[in-house]
C-alpha cells in the first residue's frame, strides 16, 4: 500500500515498503519536479515525532503558540489552569455600541488560535469557536477570555495529539464521545453541540460548533448531538474503507450521557414529545439501525466531549484533557 496525503504543493508519502515508494516517486519525477526532503518532522507548521519500533506518534504546534503569545505580547503570562474561567457566559451584550480600532488585532489573534484548536488541540476548541462569533466587535470581556486563553497555551505549549497504541485503551477500536450544553446562547437560545472520535487512544476528530436553530430541550439538543456525530462516523466508515483497513471498525460505539436520547434510538415511539424532532436527526437511527453505529450512555463524568460544549472548573477539566492532549515523552 501506498497513501499520499496532499495539501496544495506539500504532500506526505506513507508506504509498507520502501522500495513501493520508490517506484511511485520515480513515475512521478517523469512528468513532474518532485523534491523529497527524507523523513518526515514537519508539516504545515506541525512538529511531527514518531516511534515506529513502539507505535507512537505526537503532533504538536509549539513554535505557531510562541508566535501566538508573541503577536499578544504575553511571552511572559502567568499560565491559567482551564481555556476558560467556569461559569463564562458569551453574549453580544459584552459588544461595545462603536467598532473598536483593535478588532483588527483580536481577529488576527483568534484566527491564529483556531488553526491551533482545529489541528492538533482539540482542548482549546469550545473557547476559540466562542470567541470567534465576536471577531466584528469585541469588548472587553472577550479580550480578557481571550488573554485568559493565551495564559493557558502558555502552560501547556508543549500539548499535543499523542497517538499511542503501544498502551493499552480502555475503549478498544474506533469510537466517539457526542454532548450538548442545551440553549447556552444567551442571544440565540441555540445549544452548543460537540463529539470526539478515538481510534483506541488516539483522537482523529472532533467538533464543538453552536448549532443553527433552536433545540426545544436537552433531550433535542443531544439527540442533534448525536446526529453530528453519525454522520462523522459514517464519514470515517468510508476513509477506512478507502485506506483498505482490514480491521473491522463497525459498528462504532458512540457514547452519550443522555438515557432518553438511547431511548429515542431504539424505542423509536412517536408522541408528543418527540414529534417535532426533524428527519435528519433519525439518521442516527438509521445508522444504528444498519450496525454503523451503537449508541451506548456513559457517566457524564467520563463524557470527553462534555469540555468541548462548556467551560469546566479545573478538577473536571484536569481529569477529561489528557484523554484528548498529552506531551510526548522522548
Amino acid at each position: 500500500h501506498v497513501a499520499v496525503l496532499l495539501w496544495v504543493d506539500d504532500f506526505v508519502l506513507m508506504y509498507e515498503q520502501e522500495q513501493t515508494a520508490e517506484v511511485f516517486l520515480a513515475r512521478l519525477r517523469r512528468r513532474f519536479n518532485i523534491p523529497t526532503v527524507g523523513a518526515l518532522s514537519h508539516f504545515l507548521g506541525m512538529d511531527i515525532q514518531y516511534k515506529p519500533e513502539s507505535r507512537q506518534m505526537y503532533l504538536s504546534q509549539e513554535h505557531t503558540t510562541d508566535v501566538l503569545l508573541e503577536r499578544a505580547r504575553m511571552q511572559d503570562c502567568n499560565p491559567a489552569q482551564t481555556p476558560c474561567p467556569p461559569g463564562t457566559v458569551f453574549t453580544k451584550q459584552d459588544c461595545p455600541t462603536t467598532v473598536s480600532l483593535r478588532t483588527t488585532e483580536y481577529a488576527s489573534l483568534i484566527a491564529l488560535a483556531n488553526y491551533l484548536a482545529c489541528w492538533t488541540r482539540p482542548d482549546i476548541a469550545f473557547i476559540v469557536n466562542k470567541l470567534c462569533k465576536f471577531m466584528s466587535n469585541p469588548g472587553d470581556a472577550h479580550w480578557q477570555l481571550l488573554k485568559h486563553l493565551l495564559r493557558y497555551l502558555n502552560g501547556t505549549k508543549r500539548k499535543g495529539l499523542l497517538f499511542d497504541f503501544a498502551q493499552p485503551a480502555s475503549v478498544a477500536g474506533l469510537h466517539g464521545y457526542c454532548d450538548s450544553s442545551h440553549a447556552d446562547c444567551p442571544d440565540t437560545r441555540h445549544s452548543t453541540l460537540a463529539y470526539v472520535f478515538r481510534l483506541d487512544n488516539a483522537v482523529l476528530s472532533w467538533y464543538s460548533k453552536l448549532h443553527t436553530y433552536v433545540t426545544s430541550c436537552t433531550n433535542h439538543s443531544e439527540y442533534a448531538a448525536l446526529f453530528a456525530a453519525a454522520k462523522e462516523a459514517q464519514w470515517l466508515v468510508y476513509l477506512f474503507q478507502d485506506l483498505k483497513l482490514a480491521s473491522e471498525i463497525t459498528p462504532i460505539p458512540i457514547y452519550v450521557d443522555s438515557s432518553g436520547v438511547v431511548s429515542m434510538v431504539f424505542n423509536p415511539v412517536d408522541h408528543k414529545s418527540n414529534k417535532h424532532v426533524q428527519i435528519a436527526h433519525h439518521f442516527s437511527r438509521e445508522l444504528t439501525e444498519q450496525r454503523v453505529i451503537t449508541p451506548q450512555r456513559l457517566p457524564s463524568a467520563e463524557n470527553i466531549a462534555d469540555a468541548l460544549t462548556k467551560p469546566l472548573a479545573a478538577p473536571a477539566f484536569n481529569a477529561v484533557v489528557p484523554k484528548l492532549v498529552n506531551t510526548f515523552q522522548n
